[in-house]
């Protein structure tokens, strides 16, 4: 027969605590994974729609591109059907800084504007809107004569 001599003991219910402290770790850990990933893809849009630019002002600096070609050229390097409204500008300007029409003469300045909605991030993160990704690079136009098969 065993007596107790004291006050009974009470064990101390911390069942659930574990389920909340991690509950309240997890939340704000999903939400940064998944801002990073937001940033991630974003900072890659940026980076396709740079490449892109520059790869085409390149075509367009040394050849005779049509604004069809160069439009296609960027759309399959940023992966085609996924771009929303992509726009696709060539513009000329001459060394004084004046606007010049198509195809312009060597020595003048052509620059190239890329602009998409970017990728659909709303999945990710919901109230986002898409970002506006923008990019515009310019070089000295080299050639203005037309060559065949210049801008492939």
């Amino acid at each position: 027969m065993s007596l107790s001599l004291g006050r009974p003991s009470r064990r101390r219910r911390d069942d659930g605590a574990a389920a909340v402290e991690f509950a309240l770790v997890m939340v704000p850990l999903l939400v940064l994974i998944f801002l990073t990933i937001h940033f991630g893809m974003l900072f890659y849009s940026t980076q396709a729609a740079s490449s892109a630019a520059r790869e085409a002002l390149r075509r367009a600096s040394v050849g005779d591109c049509t604004d069809a070609e160069l439009y296609a050229f960027v759309d399959s390097r940023l992966g085609g059907a996924e771009n929303g409204n992509l726009t696709v500008t060539r513009t000329f300007t001459t060394p004084a800084g004046s606007a010049t029409s198509y195809p312009g003469e060597a020595g003048d300045t052509v620059t190239i504007t890329v602009q998409f909605d970017g990728y659909n991030f709303n999945y990710f993160v919901p109230g986002f809107d898409d970002p506006v990704i923008e990019r515009e690079v310019d070089a000295r136009l080299e050639d203005s004569e037309p060559s065949a098969g210049a801008c492939v």
